[in-house]
């Protein structure tokens, strides 16, 4: 036979047997309410990346499209805005500003109004810059368009130059980080607990064979998931044109190219997606893909974010089914080292470890880093993926003199306290 299925999938009902003695006696100290040491340093700067705020200030908020495409209200209004992770709060401004203070039940009424922001959700969204947005009432100038999840779209003008490169170099600093730590957390994820598998060197091996498994799939933050069997194709190197495999999404196991529902064919990046909470580590199989999908031939591949959660195995602990479905992807696209060797060299850019801050600093760069980019008229029509890859070139002159990252612990721990006390 040219192809196999899923090492999980086909297990015999001895293998699962034993495969049930074994998750009873491997006991983990995230499966204990406690963090370990091996990923005690990852969650420390994945929770520095939450708390930190990258800018601040005034500006002209409007929503253009709603979750369903369709125009919103699009009217402009004054806010205060706070990025903070990925995460941009924001509240009216003239509300604010005019509110007048006699009392101490004015006082708590500002405050209520202050605790109680609009919140936009900025981890997958997508960004475009532009000096010049031409409109039928005259041109906007200093306007950064946002798409979040769904089809939400929404426009920001900030007034002064100076402020729209800033805040565009949060945006991008923000959207930088908080991919960088989830691929470190991955390879945190992987030394961890692949020594758990028991046959984690045949799980790593380089192998010619198809790997195939149940699995649920979202093409982009917020769309409906969808039940599907993924058929992941080894790369082939004696390809010269394309030797990267591919990824084809059936409705069932009946699978023929021509009935693929969807077919990744690049894929730029693939990580595991750190749940938030460190004491659910052992559950999650939650894995992010970007890379481009074709769904119609005659359309052409699309850049798209691609969300999977492989469907587990009877007593499989989660973090085995999403290590063995994970290993390979990251083969098929050659991503990080594989097939061959997975790559943890800090001054490599094609690791999942590249310039991971080194604690007790806790930040990649600073925003004023960035500025040099979002100042150059050049990088108006840059991707995503270029975006990335020249705040890595900046990233990589600075490891190279012996860069460890910027920020510190103990602004964090103040940070968090200050926030808590607040709430």
């Amino acid at each position: 036979m040219n192809k196999i299925r899923s090492r999980s999938s086909s297990n015999t009902a001895d293998n699962n047997q034993q495969n049930a003695s074994r998750v009873k006696r491997i006991s983990t100290a995230e499966s204990r309410g406690e963090l370990s040491p091996e990923l005690s340093p990852i969650v420390t700067l994945l929770s520095a990346q939450t708390h930190r705020r990258y800018n601040e200030g005034v500006f002209m908020l409007l929503k253009d499209l709603d979750s369903d495409g369709n125009p919103a209200d699009r009217v402009w209004n004054e806010v205060y805005g706070v990025l903070t992770g990925n995460q941009l709060a924001v509240w009216d401004a003239e509300l604010l500003e005019n509110l007048p203070i006699h009392s101490k039940q004015d006082e708590n009424h500002i405050k209520d109004l202050e605790n109680k922001p609009m919140y936009i959700n900025f981890s997958d969204a997508t960004f475009k810059a532009l000096d010049v947005l031409p409109s039928a009432n005259g041109d906007l100038r200093n306007v950064i368009i946002v798409s979040t999840t769904l089809k939400n779209r929404f426009l920001i003008q900030i007034n002064s130059k100076e402020q729209f490169e800033r805040w565009h170099a949060a945006f991008r600093l923000a959207a930088f980080e908080y991919k960088s730590l989830q691929e470190a957390y991955t390879a945190a994820l992987l030394s961890a607990r692949g020594s758990m598998l028991s046959d984690i060197k045949v799980v790593l091996a380089e192998t010619k064979f198809e790997h195939e498994d149940w699995t649920s799939v979202r093409f982009g933050a917020g769309m409906p998931w969808k039940r599907c069997f993924a058929v992941i194709e080894p790369c082939n190197k004696k390809k010269k044109k394309s030797p990267n495999g591919k990824v084809h999404f059936y409705e069932n196991e009946k699978k023929t190219k021509k009935m693929a529902m969807a077919t990744l064919t690049e894929a730029d990046s693939v990580y595991a997606i750190y749940p938030e909470n460190y004491t659910i580590i052992d559950h999650s199989t939650m894995i992010k893909m970007d890379g481009e999908v074709l769904f119609e031939k005659k359309e052409g591949a699309k850049a798209c974010s691609i969300f999977l959660m492989p469907e587990q195995h009877s007593a499989v602990p989660g973090y085995d089914t999403l290590i063995r479905f994970m290993i390979p992807l990251m083969d098929a696209f050659q991503l990080y080292g594989r097939p061959k060797r997975l790559n943890a060299d800090k001054t490599d850019p094609a690791s999942l470890l590249f310039a991971l801050p080194v604690l007790p600093q806790v930040h990649y760069m600073d925003v004023n880093d960035l500025l040099k980019l979002t100042t150059s008229a050049t990088t108006s029509a840059w991707s995503a993926k270029q975006w990335r890859s020249a705040i890595k070139d900046i990233l990589r002159a600075k490891v190279a003199k012996g860069y460890t990252g910027c920020g510190s612990a103990d602004e964090l721990f103040l940070l968090v306290s200050i926030q808590i006390q607040n709430y």
